[in-house]
């Protein structure tokens, strides 16, 4: 299968570890651009986001850049996958501020990653490539090691109304996830890792494909394995379209 998309991505990069006056930690993903062209919306600039660590929770702030929808996608650290759990998107409204608690339903973690992206066309996401990582103060230093040195997967991209569920990497490279398409029973779909090659000339090599097969309801389990810090995981359909991509990062 092959990558058509490969010159739109902006990858966040890790631009500092800060500690808050509470002695908590904040971990800061760097915008990859100034902007982001959307059919269908403005140039949109790209706003800071600032994730500090609270007694009952991480506390997500974002600039203002419009009254358009605002999605937050949260990866919370399970220590019993050694790695990030990535749920689905939360509307948020127009505000510019969510607290996600470090108990929830009874599982209380010590870190939470949060990306924000702006809905500000029904047909079109715009991703904002600013994810924020927040360690809780309670969480052990070879914890906080761990979590800081953990491989991580950005905010998907989502493509003909595909939708995701339970995105995970772990430190082995091996990226697991649940996806809903539009597709029929039975309908092949193909998980694929790429890995650039040259920078310079935005050459991207194919790694591996798996192929698998979608179930009833349109779901299907997506499972590659060799991925590294700055690779692509990319799903396509057997037209070869589209349908979600991760960039994964991070690693020891």
């Amino acid at each position: 299968m092959g990558s058509k998309y490969r010159n739109r991505r902006a990858r966040a990069v890790v631009s500092s570890l800060l500690a808050t006056g509470l002695g908590l930690s904040v971990m800061v993903m760097a915008p990859a651009a100034n902007a982001v062209e959307v059919p269908g919306c403005e140039n949109i600039g790209q706003p800071g986001v600032i994730g500090t660590a609270t007694e009952t929770g991480a506390r997500f702030t974002w600039d203002e850049v419009g009254n358009y929808v605002y999605l937050v996608q949260l990866s919370r650290w399970d220590d019993a996958a050694d790695g990030f759990v990535t749920g689905d998107y939360i509307e948020v409204g127009s505000t510019y501020e969510y607290i996600a608690p470090w108990n929830e339903n009874g599982v209380v973690t010590d870190a939470i990653a949060a990306t924000v992206i702006l809905f500000c066309n029904p047909k079109n996401a715009s991703p904002r490539p600013s994810t924020v990582l927040v360690v809780n103060e309670t969480a052990s230093e070879s914890t906080s090691a761990a979590v800081v040195d953990s491989m991580r997967l950005s905010a998907a991209e989502v493509y003909r109304k595909t939708k995701v569920s339970n995105a995970i990497i772990n430190n082995a490279g091996q990226v697991k996830a649940v996806i809903r398409t539009k597709l029929k029973k039975g309908s092949p779909v193909w998980a694929c890792v790429y890995e650039l090659v040259d920078a310079e000339a935005d050459k991207w090599d194919e790694k591996s494909c798996k192929k698998t097969k979608v179930k009833k309801g349109g779901k299907a389990s997506i499972k590659v394995g060799g991925v590294k810090d700055g690779d692509w995981v990319e799903v396509y359909d057997t037209e070869d379209r589209l349908l979600v991509a991760w960039g994964a990062s991070g690693g020891s």
